[in-house]
């Protein structure tokens, strides 16, 4: 709602009125957030149950999680991007509001109940690859082959075995530049 007017009115009163306004506004956000992390948990918990070892972790990552990784990328309108383990999209919206061009960035997912969730979402703007991690290589378009700048995972490697998880960070130090940055999220 647009803040009333607050002319004529003392300044100590008017001080009152705005952090009173500031506070039911903050209010609103946090209740948007927690709104929003309840559903994430939701759709999360659903596809844990399903298949709890390809998940990995029974929570999805955070809002602040998403944040924090997408301030490291540097250049976010230069710069290519691949994402594996997208989950909820928490991470894959901090980057798409960071900057980071479409054709720039690819996200990776395997569950497909998660899939058809961020493609409603961002409405088939989103290059998403509905595939295993460890068949990047095979999926991956070839322009982000040795040219990924930044390659996020927030892959539960451990509950995958040895092999898998090997297979995967192997193609992962394909998919990068030399100088390239590999975020891992545990």
């Amino acid at each position: 709602r647009p803040p009333r007017s607050t002319q004529g009115v003392s300044s100590a009163a008017s001080d009152v009125y705005k952090r009173q306004i500031n506070a039911e506004y903050m209010g609103i956000i946090f209740m948007k957030a927690i709104k929003e992390y309840f559903w994430d948990m939701v759709l999360f918990s659903k596809s844990w149950l399903n298949c709890p070892k390809q998940m990995g972790t029974i929570f999805p990552s955070s809002r602040i999680t998403g944040k924090k990784i997408a301030n490291i990328i540097k250049d976010p309108k230069n710069v290519k991007v691949v994402e594996l383990g997208a989950g909820t999209g928490q991470v894959t919206n901090e980057i798409v509001e960071l900057g980071v061009k479409n054709e720039n960035f690819v996200t990776v997912e395997y569950d497909k109940r998660l899939c058809q969730e961020l493609s409603a979402k961002y409405g088939g703007e989103l290059n998403l690859l509905n595939i295993d991690a460890a068949d990047i290589l095979e999926h991956l378009p070839k322009e982000f082959i040795g040219k990924t700048d930044y390659l996020i995972s927030t892959l539960p490697l451990i509950p995958l075995g040895e092999e898998k998880a090997k297979k995967i960070i192997d193609s992962i130090f394909e998919v990068m530049k030399p100088n390239g940055v590999y975020i891992q999220v545990t």
